[in-house]
């Protein structure tokens, strides 16, 4: 369990459907510098075997009851 710092707490409460504060990426992948034939499916696992070694991908936001604190970070199976 981590507490989301100040900030962070301060962005997601400003945040709402017409609000978008967070941030997204797009990549641009060109398979013809890969070493072999590459798969749209081959990097969807290889995304997936990344994302899950890492806890930040594997967490939600949980509200303190009555807003006494910030939000806390809980671990989402």
């Amino acid at each position: 369990m981590e507490r989301l710092s100040g900030l962070d707490s301060a962005f997601l409460s400003l945040e709402s459907p017409s609000m978008h504060l967070h941030v997204a990426i797009a990549a641009v992948i060109d398979p013809s510098t890969a070493a072999r034939p590459y798969t749209f499916d081959e990097l969807k696992a290889f995304i997936s075997r990344r994302l899950m070694r890492d806890a930040a991908f594997r967490r939600r936001v949980v509200e303190v009851p009555f807003r006494l604190n910030h939000p806390i970070w809980v671990e989402d199976p």
